[in-house]
């Protein structure tokens, strides 16, 4: 039995009929279902971050960290604020162009031409490019570069070339003869911007009650942690073990210079400390911990006496 396409005009009108509602359904797919399931799955996985943020939040709050939550909070917002003076949040071309005139008439000098370039198109900014012409002595050019290099942003005049104007005053004096300066002001804009570092695949539904930072990536938290004793190699200090309890599940470390136990990695060893590079919040931070000489109870409750 062979198929074809419909002869009779009632055939054709119900072929044609199901033709346009195929392509209508597969149009909206494409074009408005899949968008927008792509938009909700980021905002999903947005979601799921700050909830696990949230939750690694609270349990330092239960601890009784609040000063030191806020601590950390004070720094990320100094941090953003100099973030934003790098990398801004809007368009700023007009303003930072005239910032540059100003640095150029501290220096009794004008910028004579601001030509344009194409327009480099980022993922998360585009770069507004320009060439800049001025005229003057050449230690006062020099002058100007300082001033734009001393600017808030930071600002860095590149692909400079100096160049003589077609026609020279014979009256003035050498060192004082005008230059043509031309260069490109290159901003910080290159900053790369980290996004959200938790996905999961996009087929398939999750809890969203449940974290994506299961509990022993938290563990074991510095608080518990405990040093029982180091064996310090004086002549290569990096080689030095140091062995490490955990008082709240009894479990014992040997580790060192570089080993990464749950959130945190061993940056240095000392005959009586160790120190190290905490992650949180995003944040990376340095902290101490001293070898504990009184006596303690373990996580059986047995009393002991840490090495002298």
């Amino acid at each position: 039995m062979a198929f074809g396409l419909p002869t009779d005009p009632r055939g054709q009108r119900l072929f044609f009929l199901g033709f346009l509602g195929i392509a209508a359904a597969g149009g909206y797919w494409y074009g408005v279902f899949e968008p927008k399931r792509l938009e909700i799955h980021e905002l999903r996985v947005r979601l799921d971050t700050v909830d696990s943020l949230n939750r690694l939040a609270k349990i330092e709050i239960s601890k009784g960290n609040t000063k030191q939550i806020n601590a950390t909070t004070d720094r990320s917002r100094a941090d953003l604020t100099t973030l934003r003076t790098l990398v801004p949040d809007g368009a700023e071309v007009s303003a930072l162009i005239d910032q540059i005139s100003n640095s150029a008439r501290r220096a009794n000098l004008d910028i004579g031409t601001v030509e344009p370039l194409p327009v480099v198109e980022g993922e998360l900014f585009d770069t507004h490019r320009y060439r800049m012409r001025l005229t003057g002595p050449y230690h006062d050019i020099a002058v100007v570069l300082a001033n734009i290099g001393s600017l808030p942003r930071i600002v860095t005049p590149v692909n400079l070339s100096l160049a003589l104007p077609p026609t020279l005053n014979a009256k003035v004096p050498p060192g004082k003869q005008p230059l043509i300066a031309t260069f490109e002001p290159k901003d910080s804009a290159g900053v790369v911007i980290m996004r959200e570092v938790y996905s999961y695949p996009t087929e398939g539904r999750r809890d969203p009650f449940v974290s994506l930072m299961t509990t022993g990536e938290l563990r074991p938290l510095l608080t518990d942690l405990v040093l029982l004793g180091v064996i310090y190699d004086t002549e290569s200090p990096r080689r030095s073990i140091a062995i490490l309890t955990d008082g709240s599940t009894g479990q014992t470390y040997r580790v060192t210079v570089g080993t990464t136990i749950g959130r945190m990695k061993i940056a240095k060893i000392g005959q009586q400390d160790v120190t190290f590079a905490v992650d949180e919040f995003g944040m990376s931070r340095q902290q101490t911990l001293v070898m504990d000489k009184s006596p303690k109870k373990d996580a059986k409750g047995n009393t002991t006496r840490r090495p002298q």
